[in-house]
């Protein structure tokens, strides 16, 4: 029986580029709908997968099958990602309430589903600090949140539990809704002190409901993860995933952090406030980290942007700024287990513990990581983007833009990093670091890796080009009638329907990679 395409990285990749979207605005992200006929199975630890909700759920699979949402500008726009499907886009528009009022434009969108209308999927989408749901079958917008003080960076969906979806933000906290509660009207948060039993009123700065109502319509916070001092973020949040089977979430920021958390008690009305993870690093990468996401139980995956470096280490960095001794650093992509993770979540034991809380060394600066295999990223970047795909019955894949063009990974397929070179003598006998390589190792990595520091290997997995070959039957798609602009490098990435479509957007221009039969 011959191996699966995706591991076979000799033979071209099995995708055809089946059309092109002019959607007129720029693409600021993109979802398309994440479930099939088999994932009620998962879905709620599999208590509705039963022969009463199996019909109607797999009728609402086939009808909102392939369909994609892409955030252009101030609008969200839903179409099919499919060659051959009837489903008409749909464009749905920010609430303006004044004439002339400027907008946000749409930042970030994802899927979700609400327990008490089962089988009628929401989009929820952010601008600015702002959280809009959006039901498709009404056609209107049942819920509007206001939690974060500062403007949404990522939006999520619990693999499981889709009712619930997170937040990251610039004012440093990752907040965590519920779409079965109903905003609070009044502040409800915690003690600030146990000589003052009532609610603290320190507001969304401190990790807190607002002093004014939260919002109308579905959707409440349930549980924010603080930044500050103590133990969070010390800057803008980043990127967040939710563990596929534990009561853990890792997020990512501009503090150049990696942090895995404990999911709080959701119960009860009183918000959650969580301050100090289970994990904490800022060694894992050297500039701030774009992305995280889990690959298993304990292995995780997160890339970075470019690091700005010292060309003498001993040189204090105020002088190097000033005599621009600057030389930049690729950003890397990282795979690295978690070695705590059998530490707080034993063998055979329940996964809910009453107390699951670390000491100071593991959330102020923890050693309790493994770097599996590390990736150069292109340098110089064109995105910042990634995107990381899987199933249980799929390799993983990563998705990364290079240019105008897509290249696509196999995680399993990458080697480790090779061992660190070890250097004879002392620091004034060694060379100065290159500009591009950080060691000034090209060679490092092998086949399908690289270490820090070395240079992205442009011929590292397969190339989804976005140009139309004239020999190439594209089922009918065809090229966008010229705007006047020029054609740009890609900056959002989606993969999704099991493997079989790919969806690259740069600027105003989609263009949608599907399966060969």
């Amino acid at each position: 029986m011959a191996s699966p395409w995706y591991r076979r990285p000799n033979d071209p990749p099995p995708f055809t580029l089946a059309r092109k979207l002019d959607v007129k605005n720029d693409v600021g992200a993109a979802a398309l709908f994440p479930w099939d006929v088999d994932d009620l199975k998962m879905l709620w630890d599999g208590q509705l997968d039963d022969p009463e909700h199996q019909p109607a759920w797999e009728a609402m699979a086939a009808r909102y099958h392939g369909l994609l949402a892409l955030a252009v500008a101030d609008t969200v726009v839903v179409v099919s990602a499919l060659q051959d499907s009837p489903k008409a886009a749909r464009r749905i528009r920010l609430p303006r309430k004044k004439q002339n009022e400027k907008v946000e434009p749409v930042s970030c969108v994802c899927w979700a589903l609400n327990t008490r209308d089962l089988f009628e999927p929401l989009i929820v989408y952010t601008a600015g600090s702002l959280i809009y749901i959006f039901h498709l079958k009404q056609n209107k917008l049942v819920g509007c949140l206001l939690g974060h003080g500062k403007a949404i960076t990522s939006i999520t969906t619990h693999p499981r539990h889709p009712y619930l979806f997170c937040t990251t933000s610039r004012d440093g906290t990752t907040r965590i809704y519920d779409l079965t509660r109903t905003p609070i009207q009044k502040p409800n948060n915690p003690p600030w002190s146990s000589r003052d039993p009532a609610p603290s009123l320190a507001g969304a700065a401190h990790g807190l409901h607002t002093t004014e109502p939260e919002g109308t319509g579905i959707g409440r916070c349930v549980a924010v993860l603080v930044g500050g001092r103590s133990g969070g973020h010390q800057a803008a949040v980043l990127g967040a995933s939710f563990h596929p089977t534990h009561p853990l979430i890792a997020t990512c920021g501009l503090d150049r952090c990696v942090k895995i958390w404990r999911l709080p008690s959701l119960e009860g009305t009183m918000l959650s406030r969580e301050d100090k993870p289970l994990f904490s690093s800022s060694v894992v990468h050297k500039a701030r980290v774009m992305s995280i996401s889990w690959l298993s139980q304990d292995l995780l995956l997160s890339h970075s942007a470019p690091a700005v470096m010292c060309r003498d280490i001993r040189e204090p960095l105020r002088d190097a700024i000033e005599k621009n001794n600057l030389y930049e650093e690729p950003g890397t992509m990282q795979v690295w287990r978690w070695l705590g993770f059998n530490r707080f979540f034993p063998p055979n034991q329940p996964l809910t513990q009453t107390i699951l809380r670390g000491c100071a060394s593991d959330y102020q600066e923890s050693a309790s990581f493994r770097v599996m295999t590390s990736v150069p990223l292109p340098y110089p970047p064109t995105s910042l983007q990634c995107k990381y795909f899987a199933t249980d019955t799929h390799d993983p894949l990563v998705l990364l833009p290079v240019r105008a063009d897509v290249r696509m990974l196999n995680l399993s397929l990458l080697q480790p990093p090779p061992p660190p070179p070890f250097r004879l003598g002392d620091f004034e006998d060694a060379d100065p670091p290159g500009e591009q390589g950080g060691n000034g190792n090209e060679g490092d990595g092998g086949d399908g890796g690289g270490g820090v520091g070395g240079k992205w290997q442009p011929t590292l997995g397969w190339e989804l080009s976005t140009d139309f070959d004239a020999d190439e039957n594209v089922g009918g798609g065809v090229e966008p009638e010229d705007s006047g602009i020029e054609k740009g490098d890609v900056q959002v990435l989606e993969m999704g329907l099991e493997g079989r479509v790919v969806v690259a957007a740069a600027q105003n221009i989609v263009s949608i990679w599907e399966m060969n039969p």
